[in-house]
């Protein structure tokens, strides 16, 4: 993620403080649903943490395999705070939105970095803060391994870009702290694996592009590469053949069809709601997105090309893991709302930089702010109105529904009614809520 030139005048074209307050529209779900919020339980592949974890020992299970999944850093953050909490859900939630305002925060000093403006940054901001597809995403504990990944993501994508738009360099240090940034995040979740690899593509796209010194783009490229193809390798040798995606071993067939709705129900079909998903609806949003993609990239200015090019890296690679991972699953589940959050997070600043490029022409900048201001209230409220409508149908049924099975009086220990996970019963369940006061 390298570039020339000066880049104070455009990184200080508007102060700090309103990427702070950019970021704080992210809490305003749980404020204005705190009841909600408060309802939620443990459920699925939780129960499966809390099951391995008391059978296998602490230690053991921290650096256990769950499918495909090798997260030892999720599952520390995870257990001291079930630690911390004293079983408490809740506490959960509110560390959740703590998260999701950071990554949020993050997107925004990101692309201030980059030099985009601040209807850009602030439009992206609040897309990713107040979409209603992230209730998946917030409401489990588990999906935690999401936002931490993103959060290593961005710093990473910062530390990186930092360096190399102050002609910093990169020394050794510098190598280690990325080579770190990136084994955090692929220790935090299957997918983090791309966090590294998209920033390593980025350097050596635009360092072949703009024929700079090998030394000034494989410096960075290298250690952000090696932790993620070290770990990739791991999980691979560990888990193939072994879960549902890979037990019959890699379809191509299949993996290719859902990489094909990957690539174009992502993410303007849970946008446009409603839709009857078919072939021709997927080529329609495939050709809507590649146009999306080429007008961001003509559009953002030059310097600015590089950090469109890292999303569009990071979300290829997301749909083809997905794909690789997910091709046993039906095809309706490609656009499910747990994938929406790291989809949104890269379309949103293109889509902004396609607007901020058509306002101005509009000659009088005091004139651009009114479009501008209708744009970020419009959309601002699109993605958030159906909060409304989610939250307390999902309170009820991944909350109320599963607390009033647990305090049953009559409760059948083989069933699963508990859990909703086949592996732990609701006997089991119930001796897991002792141990661990899980309320």
């Amino acid at each position: 993620m390298t570039d020339t030139g000066s880049t104070n005048s455009n990184r200080r074209s508007f102060p700090y403080l309103w990427i702070v307050v950019g970021s704080l529209p992210a809490f305003l779900p749980l404020v204005q649903y705190w009841g909600d919020w408060s309802k939620y339980f443990y459920m699925g592949d939780e129960w499966a943490q809390f099951h391995q974890m008391d059978e296998s020992g602490y230690w053991p299970w921290v650096f256990r395999f769950f499918g495909e999944n090798f997260m030892p850093v999720f599952k520390l953050v995870w257990s001291a705070i079930l630690f911390l909490g004293n079983g408490s859900y809740f506490l959960f939630v509110i560390i959740q939105f703590l998260l999701h305002a950071v990554v949020v925060f993050l997107l925004g000093y990101l692309l201030r970095l980059w030099g985009f403006s601040w209807f850009v940054v602030l439009f992206s901001q609040l897309v990713l803060a107040l979409s209603h597809t992230h209730i998946e995403i917030m409401m489990q504990s588990i999906q935690m391994s999401n936002l931490l990944s993103y959060s290593f993501l961005l710093l990473l994508a910062i530390y990186a870009s930092e360096r190399a738009l102050q002609d910093k360099g990169f020394s050794t240090r510098s190598c280690l702290i990325i080579g770190s940034l990136s084994l955090l995040g692929a220790l935090s979740f299957s997918r983090g694996l791309l966090n590294g690899s998209s920033v390593a593509a980025t350097f050596v796209l635009v360092g072949l592009f703009r024929k700079q010194p090998a030394r000034l783009w494989l410096a960075p490229a290298l250690p952000a590469f090696l932790p993620c193809l070290a770990i990739g390798l791991m999980t691979a040798l560990a888990v193939f053949g072994k879960t549902g995606s890979s037990a019959d071993g890699i379809p191509l067939t299949e993996v290719g069809r859902h990489y094909f709705y990957h690539l174009s129900l992502n993410p303007l079909y849970q946008q446009l709601r409603g839709v009857q998903l078919s072939p021709g609806l997927g080529l329609r949003l495939l050709v809507a997105n590649m146009v999306l993609l080429a007008l961001g990239l003509l559009c953002a200015r030059e310097r600015q090309r590089t950090l469109i090019i890292f999303f569009v890296f990071f979300f290829l690679g997301n749909g083809l893991l997905l794909s690789l991972g997910r091709s046993h699953m039906p095809i309706d589940t490609v656009a499910s709302w747990r994938y929406q959050y790291g989809v949104l997070l890269c379309f949103a600043p293109i889509v902004a930089a396609i607007f901020d490029r058509l306002i101005t022409f509009i000659p009088q900048p005091m004139i651009r702010l009114i479009p501008q201001l209708i744009l970020i209230w419009w959309v601002s409220g699109r993605v958030y109105d159906h909060w409304k409508y989610h939250s307390p149908v999902w309170s009820d049924s991944r909350g109320t529904q599963i607390r009033a099975a647990a305090d049953a009086k009559d409760i059948d220990p083989k069933a699963h009614a508990i859990s909703g996970f086949s592996g732990v019963s609701d006997g089991r369940a119930l001796e897991l809520i002792e141990k661990y006061n899980l309320h």
